[in-house]
């Protein structure tokens, strides 16, 4: 299980991954899943205050979890509910 682990954490896997790892190896238990920690509550309202300059709050896997106004409209397919840079950067068609 140790081993399984290691190889979790150094591949970065969420639980989802972490499960599928343990499935793979036969192992009848999967350890539980950490708890997000959750956004602070002032945070979008310094990013409202960083205006006009854009910013984004990105998570580990460059999931947008929080923007202000000037990087929506500069980014319009990058400020979504389920908007991830690096998708979107490696996903989108050159013009």
């Amino acid at each position: 299980m140790q081993v399984l682990d290691a190889v979790a954490r150094t591949l970065g896997l969420d639980h989802a991954e972490k499960v599928h790892l343990y499935r793979l190896a036969d192992m009848p238990s999967v350890p539980a899943a950490a708890v997000e920690p959750a956004m602070p509550p002032g945070l979008p309202m310094i990013l409202d205050q960083l205006a006009p300059l854009p910013a984004v709050l990105l998570d580990s896997r460059y999931d947008v979890l929080a923007h202000n106004d000037a990087y929506r409209a500069l980014f319009p397919g990058l400020a979504g509910p389920e908007a991830n840079v690096l998708r979107t950067v490696f996903l989108t068609p050159v013009l």
